[in-house]
Order: C-alpha cells, then sequence, then structure tokens
C-alpha cells in the first residue's frame, strides 16, 4: 500500500504517492509502474529517448527505481500518468557527531521536461520531510537545479559555510556512497571528484546564470566529472 498526497499546481492537478520499500512490491506491480511513466521519465533524466534508450539501460533504470528504502511518484490527475519521480534512501551514520544519525539522501530525482516548471520536486521534497521528520536531507549531484530545490526546503551545505558537524557528517555519507580522500574526496569543500561519467554531464542542464549555479561552478569542475555531496538541514527544524 502506498500513502497518496494531493498536490495542486498553478495549471494542474497530481497525486504523490509514497512508495515505502519499493523492492518489495510484487514484479508484476513494479511493471506496472515502470511501464506506465516510470521509463519515460528515467529516459528524460538520462537524456535519452525511444531511439537511443537500450535494453541495458532500460534494465539498469529499472532496477534502479526499486531499490531505495522510499520511492515517490507524481501522477497526473488529467492524463493518469506519471510525469515524476524521486527516490530516497536511509544512512545510519554511527560515527558522526550525535550518536546513530539518519541521512535521508536523495538518490534520483526526474521529472519530464514537459511538467517541469509546476514545482514538483519542491512538492515532493516537502512530502518526504512529512513522512519522515529528518535532521539532514543529502544528495550527490553536479546539478544546481537540484541543489536549488534543496534551498526551498532548508539551508544547504556547502553553499552556505559548513560547521564542523555538518563537514563529518558529509564526509562519513561521502564513504558510504564509496568517496574517500585517498580516491579524490575533498573534506574541506565537499566535493568528489572526476565522479559522473561524460554522458551524464552532457546531459545535465547548467544554468551558469542562477546564483546556485555561479556557487556550483566556483566548487566544481563540471567537465571533469566533479560532484557535490550537499547536506541539507529543513527550515521546520532549525533553531
Amino acid at each position: 500500500m502506498a500513502d497518496v498526497c494531493p498536490y495542486r499546481s498553478r495549471d494542474h492537478s497530481f497525486l504523490l504517492f509514497v512508495v515505502q520499500n519499493p523492492s518489495q512490491l510484487a514484479h508484476d506491480v513494479q511493471q506496472r509502474i515502470f511501464r506506465t511513466g516510470g521509463l519515460q521519465v528515467a529516459m528524460g533524466a538520462f537524456g535519452e529517448t525511444a531511439d537511443t534508450v537500450t535494453p541495458a539501460s532500460s534494465e539498469s533504470h529499472f532496477h534502479h527505481m526499486f531499490a531505495g528504502d522510499v520511492l515517490l511518484l507524481a501522477v497526473c490527475e488529467d492524463t493518469g500518468h506519471q510525469v515524476s519521480h524521486a527516490l530516497f534512501n536511509y544512512y545510519l551514520l554511527p560515527n558522526a557527531a550525535s550518536a546513530d544519525t539518519t541521512v535521508t539522501y536523495l538518490n534520483g530525482v526526474a521529472v519530464l521536461p514537459r511538467w517541469q516548471g509546476q514545482g514538483l520536486f519542491s512538492a515532493l521534497l516537502h512530502t518526504i520531510l512529512c513522512h519522515r521528520r529528518t535532521l539532514y536531507l543529502a544528495c550527490r549531484t553536479q546539478n544546481p537545479r537540484i541543489v536549488a530545490g534543496l534551498q526551498k526546503v532548508g539551508t544547504v551545505y556547502p553553499l552556505v559555510h559548513p560547521s564542523q558537524e555538518v563537514m563529518k557528517i558529509a564526509a562519513e555519507l561521502a564513504a558510504q556512497l564509496g568517496h574517500t580522500p585517498s580516491n579524490g574526496y575533498d573534506p574541506d569543500s565537499m566535493v568528489a571528484k572526476k565522479w559522473y561519467p561524460h554522458f551524464i554531464i552532457n546531459s545535465t542542464p547548467w544554468p551558469d546564470n542562477s546564483d546556485c549555479g555561479k556557487r556550483m561552478s566556483q566548487l566544481l569542475d563540471q567537465k571533469a566529472g566533479d560532484c557535490l555531496i550537499s547536506i541539507c538541514i529543513p527550515f521546520d527544524i532549525q533553531p
């Protein structure tokens, strides 16, 4: 069963489905979700089309979509089609400053191009925060639009100078994601060097004229594939 939250943008009405433990869904249910918009949404995130998507990439999208702890789906009520989804994992960081700190990690998000500008990403973030109160919302990205979305729900580090506690949390999360100082992680800047392959870089919008884009361009070498470990402290839990 999934919890359902209504969301109304300026132009359309949506239903946001919160699916806990999506890997435990029956395979035929997973296939139905994937074939009624999930694949198209994932293809759009990677710059693929019906002509360029391969069986291998389709299988990869399928496994990624259902591998997290929570899957959020946005379905347009007018059409009945899935237009966006977001994947979240929970990471327990036992060595962080606060004992047994859990980070809600954004493992992926995509919105079909036609439906961008409807506030869906912010709606998905607010939905996950309502379903699980969290001290830290985090992601690994080189896309300023994702970080700008996080800024709408909280204070994002390292765009704001981080405390030692935040830097420690970022470093421990980075280690769980496979980034250490020995393989290019800089704990001071919270940047993981040369992580993303070029095909992702080439499909990622890079709005250099935005404040967030300008700040990230100072931190990252986009062409080299750098990415940022971003830590967001939601506004509703800040002192």
